[in-house]
């Protein structure tokens, strides 16, 4: 026995390996549906975020070495981690008010 009020080790053993079994089949579910980005669409995000900064920088005459570098800084944040989570934050975001003000079933979705 396991001094559990009594209870003997072979049910103790069958609970254990029935929550066991539960753990498992709850994180098979969770990695089934993890989503993850596509590269391809999260480099075309960062291209046309550095493209627009970059139209910004085109007329400007930066006049320290400290302007340069925050604007340096400012240009290679979308290639960061935190920068392209961001870039894919917005985007989903976008995509959700898009589908939300769409009465109808957006065909572009049903395309992919």
């Amino acid at each position: 026995g396991m001094g559990l009020a009594g209870v003997n080790s072979e049910a103790v053993g069958g609970v254990s390996l029935l929550f066991s079994s539960l753990d498992s089949s709850f994180e098979a579910y969770d990695a089934a549906f993890l989503v993850s980005p596509d590269v391809a669409s999260v480099d075309s995000l960062v291209r046309a975020s550095q493209a627009k900064k970059s139209e910004g920088y085109d007329s400007k005459a930066f006049s320290t070495t400290g302007e340069v570098l925050v604007a340096l800084n400012d240009y290679v944040h979308p290639c960061t981690f935190t920068g392209m989570q961001s870039l894919l934050n917005r985007a989903a975001t976008r995509g959700a008010q898009d589908i939300t003000t769409d009465n109808n079933v957006d065909a572009n979705l049903l395309s992919k």
